[in-house]
Order: C-alpha cells, then sequence, then structure tokens
C-alpha cells in the first residue's frame, strides 16, 4: 500500500512537470509562429526530430514489445487528430476561445473515462475538475469578446471542442493501455504517428519551405526533445499509477503555467480577473488532492463518523 501511494506521489508530480514545460512550450511555438513558421510543420518537426531521438535511446525496447506497436498507433491516431483540429479551430475562431474551449476536455475526461474503463470519478475529483474549467476560463477568457456558436467563429468553435474531446480519448486510451503495455513503448509509436501523419499533412498544406531562425533553432529542439519527447514519456510512464480524471485534471495547469510564463517571458499583463482565476484554480487542487480530509480531522470524532 505504502509502494503504491508513493508511485501515485511520484506520477503526481511527473504530471505536473508535463504541465509545467507544456506551459513553457506556449511562448516557444509564438515565437516560432511569429518568425514565420507554419503551424502544421512546426507539429511535424517537433514530433520527428523527438521520434528520431526516441527511437535510438529506446531501439531495443521497442524490438521487444512490438505487441505494444497496435494500441500506440491508435492513441497516436488519436492524438494527432486533436492537435489537428486545434490548430485549424484556431484558424477560424478567437485565441481566448480555442484555450478556453480546449480546456474543456477536463471536464470530458470523466465521462470518457467511465465509458472506456468503467471506472467511476469520485466526488471530490469531479468538483475539481469544474473549478478548474471556471479558474482556466478567468485565466484565459476576454469576457467582453467571448461569444461561442456565433457565426464567425462557429466553425472554429465546434473544432476546437472536438479537440477537447479527443484529447480526453488519448488521455483516458493512455491510462487504459498503460495498464497491459510499456508505456514507454506506447509513449514513442504515438509520436512517429503524429510525426508521419503531420508531416504529410504538412507538405501538403504548407509546402516545402520552412523558416527557422537562428535563435529559433534553440527553441525548437526544447520543445522537440523536452517538450515532445521527454513530456509525453513521462505522461504515458505517469498514467500507469493514476486515474484518467486526476491525471487530466493536472494536466489542466498547463494553462496555469502557459499564463505564468507569459506574463515573466512574453510580458503579458495579469489582471484581477485572471487572480481569481488562479485563486479557484488552488482550491480546486486542494479539493482533488487531500479530498478535504483536513476538515475531518478538525471534527469531533462523533462528527468525523457521520462525515
Amino acid at each position: 500500500m505504502k509502494i503504491e501511494k508513493r508511485n501515485m506521489i511520484l506520477a503526481d508530480i511527473a504530471i505536473v512537470l508535463v504541465a509545467f514545460i507544456w506551459g513553457s512550450g506556449f511562448a516557444g511555438n509564438k515565437i516560432l509562429l511569429n518568425d514565420g513558421m507554419h503551424p502544421i510543420q512546426l507539429i511535424a518537426a517537433r514530433f520527428v526530430i523527438a521520434t528520431i531521438l526516441l527511437s535510438i535511446i529506446f531501439f531495443k525496447k521497442l524490438k521487444a514489445n512490438l505487441h505494444s506497436f497496435l494500441p500506440g498507433l491508435l492513441i497516436g491516431a488519436v492524438l494527432f487528430v486533436s492537435y489537428m483540429l486545434q490548430t485549424i479551430g484556431l484558424k477560424y475562431t478567437t485565441a481566448s476561445n480555442n484555450a478556453f474551449l480546449t480546456s474543456i476536455y477536463v471536464i470530458i475526461v470523466p465521462a470518457v473515462a467511465y465509458f472506456i474503463t468503467k471506472r467511476k470519478p469520485d466526488i471530490f475529483n469531479l468538483i475539481a475538475a469544474f473549478l478548474v474549467l471556471i479558474g482556466i476560463a478567468f485565466l484565459t477568457v476576454d469576457f467582453s469578446n467571448f461569444s461561442i456558436g456565433q457565426s464567425v467563429t462557429f466553425k472554429g468553435d465546434m473544432m476546437t471542442l472536438l479537440c477537447a474531446v479527443f484529447y480526453a480519448l488519448q488521455v483516458t486510451l493512455i491510462a487504459h493501455y498503460a495498464q497491459k503495455h510499456d508505456p514507454v513503448v506506447l509513449a514513442i509509436v504515438q509520436i512517429a504517428v503524429v510525426a508521419v501523419l503531420s508531416t504529410i499533412c504538412a507538405l501538403i498544406f504548407e509546402g516545402t519551405h520552412m523558416t527557422v531562425t537562428s535563435s529559433g533553432i534553440a527553441i525548437l529542439l526544447y520543445l522537440a526533445l523536452i517538450a515532445t519527447a521527454v513530456c509525453l514519456v513521462l505522461q504515458n510512464v505517469a498514467q500507469k499509477y493514476t486515474t484518467p480524471t486526476h491525471a487530466g485534471l493536472l494536466m489542466s495547469l498547463e494553462s496555469v503555467f502557459g499564463t505564468l510564463l507569459g506574463v515573466l517571458i512574453m510580458n503579458d499583463k495579469i489582471n484581477g480577473q485572471m487572480g481569481f482565476g488562479f485563486f479557484i484554480i488552488f482550491i480546486a487542487l486542494v479539493i482533488a488532492e487531500t479530498k478535504l480530509s483536513f476538515l475531518k480531522k478538525n471534527l469531533p470524532p462523533q462528527n468525523q463518523k457521520e462525515a
């Protein structure tokens, strides 16, 4: 039991680290796109570099776990679709709509997880998921311009919502298959699938010319090696020891870290609305991690039994 608890704590730490690194990727992606790199080319470059590195490092493990390729292919296809829907959806809607609607996956995961794994999420994680969604809304949405479903943004909004569904499916499938398959192999196959499919799409829709500045090469390598290779391996391994709902909740911190790092790196401004969003997310995480057990400890013995 102690080993299981330790593994869950380490898994939580790993997922929070993944969320932090992904959050840092927002600034890196924005810099590369501002420098003239096309979005699908950026996805392709990240995943191709990550695939080459991981295939070299874990070649023997890949050969020994060929049975893990099929579920890896499935999860990789789902991950690719989510990336494409988000990227293309952003073209037809606002950045705030795109960021917020993508984060809806945090409340979709419990439903998808129950459908696939038949595991019910506890009430604390459900409450925390809804609170996180509200907090992310305060972080990412400009309410004076925010609207869902208007004719101008409807197409992009619907594509982004579909992205959230596919991302929730990816999180759940990882949790399901990581129990029976090598999570490192699952991660590598996923990355390879996205690399191949995004490269094909980039060649078709964006051509062969790629613009990367000398300063952008370092950012691209960081995104490929750390934000893609390391993070997806960590996500797959960590999800072996936690539930999909809990993992989705912690990974949604990507938006929080992205906002904070945007303030530090890109000189974005923080306001009272965003501060309130941070506070709500903090309360959500306290609920998810503690199950409010500290309140029960402070109750008299008789009331503890009733609680």
